[in-house]
């Protein structure tokens, strides 16, 4: 803990001295702390993106970006000695709700996809930047959200622990109490659970959050909020309903007569670098979009991939309580309904999800304001389209965040506001049991399968945040592929790259063929697709059934 306390008091040093920099480029919605830091992280995204097509993101190219920073921090100091300042008159509830997230933020990560896509895709990037047919060795990997090119500009000097969320758990906290926004306070209580990952799903959260409550208090440029959203878009891109509501107000408000509007042309640059990594990395601007792919690309990834990922997309929302062939069997009402009432957990979450937003749509006619009752019906349009097509909860908890805050600005009780850092200190105290002593109040595994791999806090955590030992590897060869195989582990997790694991190889079996090296001398210069033979199917399945053997044993 005390090493991710230095480090995150740092990582916020060098994101502020970045802010300073691009505060003439972004947008300024609020001119607190917290939204430089967040323009900081913004633009050294922006500056990884766009560098990931030329160099790999490794540790001489973050030297170099802290150097500018402190550069920053040293032009701007009087801007920097003003916000320390004001720091030494915040709440001291600011820094009991930052030492609890920095404690659980120190716990070992728990969440499946740290495992098998974050480390993984950051890994990558530190490695070689952008790869061509990346989707080709490991379909997942050809993601590459923002927040994980940010991650990867500085987990080799100032993260190390891949803990970058903290820090933005910390800015956040950092604008509620700047703005007395206490309410929103709540929100912390849910934060935690993706503090000792770096999840994409908390920056979706704080930023949609920060949207919603300054554009319902405040307004202004519509514009300077639609930027915000298309960077929610490339952190992840089921988000796209937040930045179809801006669209919209945007278009309402006229304000496309200001042809030159420079956060329109940002907005263009940002989805300009966003298609050109889609077709880098697997040959589609729009992946994992089926239709968007250009198929006559030496790196192409096959229709059948794309077929195989949609089935595994309505598979895996059941995965804990049906059989991929039951599932495969379902018609569309059958399927529906085990969605909503034969998942286990998972149902009553999604269930509530659904009846909280229909509550906050009948609580909003009531309240009679047109732009509360638009994005309302933008978040109906998200639910549906999700629940046809992976209705995973946790793709519509950005759904129950803005019903939350919907609900919080037009109940703004004076007895809440009065209480709301003590009833939120509670959430968080509990939740923060939770976690660092999951066995106090664990949730069947058989539910939600990623709290089953929570461990309790140790004392060594106090000093320094809990990381699992690099997964021993064995160099195995497909082809002209020389590979590193984790051995007693079905993911690729840390090792390193370029790593193939049990399950990828069995997606091979699944596509009926498997990646070669475009350059068989570079791995770094990509991938591309070949069918596989009867001769190499073989040898692929006899070496998963010895693995198999190996573990039974």
């Amino acid at each position: 803990m005390i090493a991710q306390l230095i480090f995150s008091t740092l990582l916020l040093l060098y994101f502020l001295g970045f802010g300073f920099l691009f505060q003439k480029i972004f947008p300024k919605i609020n001119s607190s702390i917290s939204f430089v830091i967040l323009n900081g992280m913004i633009g050294v995204g922006l500056l990884s993106f766009l560098l990931a097509f030329f160099i790999p993101l490794n540790f001489t190219y973050e030297a170099i970006l802290i150097l500018i920073s402190i550069l920053s921090l040293i032009y701007h100091r009087k801007e920097v000695q003003k916000y320390v300042k004001e720091l030494r008159n915040i709440s001291r509830y600011f820094y009991i709700f930052s030492f609890l997230g920095l404690l659980v933020a120190t716990t070992y990560p728990f969440i499946l996809d740290h495992f098998g896509y974050y480390i993984p895709t950051i890994k990558w990037l530190d490695f070689a930047g952008f790869v061509k047919g990346l989707s080709n060795l490991e379909w997942v990997l050809a993601q590459n959200s923002f927040w994980h090119i940010l991650q990867a500009a500085v987990n080799e000097s100032l993260d190390v622990y891949y803990r970058l969320n903290i820090s933005l758990f910390i800015v956040f906290n950092l604008y509620v109490f700047d703005k007395k926004c206490y309410k929103l306070l709540f929100f912390n209580t849910l934060f935690l659970f993706f503090l000792n990952s770096p999840s994409p799903d908390l920056p979706v959260f704080v930023i949609t959050i920060l949207l919603i409550n300054e554009y319902l208090n405040q307004k202004g440029k519509v514009s300077d909020y639609l930027f915000y959203s298309t960077i929610l878009v490339v952190i992840k891109p089921i988000s796209i309903f937040l930045l179809i509501f801006f669209l919209i107000e945007y278009l309402k408000n006229k304000e496309y007569r200001f042809l030159k509007d420079k956060n329109i042309l940002l907005i263009i640059f940002f989805t300009f670098l966003f298609c050109c990594k889609g077709i880098i990395v697997s040959s589609n601007p729009l992946f994992p979009i089926s239709f968007s792919s250009i198929e006559n690309l030496q790196w192409s990834s096959p229709k059948s991939m794309y077929d195989i990922s949609k089935l595994n997309g309505k598979f895996i929302p059941l995965k804990d309580s049906f059989t991929f062939e039951e599932v495969m069997k379902m018609n569309s009402f059958e399927y529906l309904y085990a969605i909503l009432f034969q998942n286990a957990v998972r149902s009553i979450i999604l269930l509530f999800i659904i009846g909280f937003t229909l509550l906050t749509t009948i609580i909003s006619f009531f309240y009679k304001k047109s732009t509360i009752q638009l994005l309302i019906f933008c978040c109906w349009i998200k639910l549906f389209a999700m629940l046809f097509l992976s209705p995973q909860f946790r793709f519509l908890l950005d759904i129950l965040v803005i019903d939350v805050v919907l609900i919080l600005s037009i109940f703004n009780h004076k007895t809440y506001f009065q209480f709301s850092k003590g009833i939120s200190f509670l959430g968080v105290f509990a939740v923060s049991l939770f976690i660092l002593f999951p066995n106090l109040g664990r949730l069947s595994s058989n539910s939600i399968r990623s709290f089953s791999y929570q461990k309790k806090i140790e004392l060594k955590q106090l000093l320094q945040p809990g990381t699992y030992r690099e997964i021993p590897t064995l160099e195995k060869k497909i082809g002209n592929i020389l590979y590193n195989y984790p051995t007693n582990y079905p993911l690729i997790y840390n090792s390193p790259v370029p790593a193939i694991s049990t399950s990828t190889l069995n997606s091979y079996l699944i596509y009926n063929g498997y990646p070669q090296q475009i350059d068989s001398l570079n791995v770094k210069n990509g991938f591309y697709f070949v069918q596989m033979n009867e001769n190499e199917r073989k040898k692929i399945t006899e070496f998963l059934m010895q693995e198999q053997k190996k573990q039974a044993n």
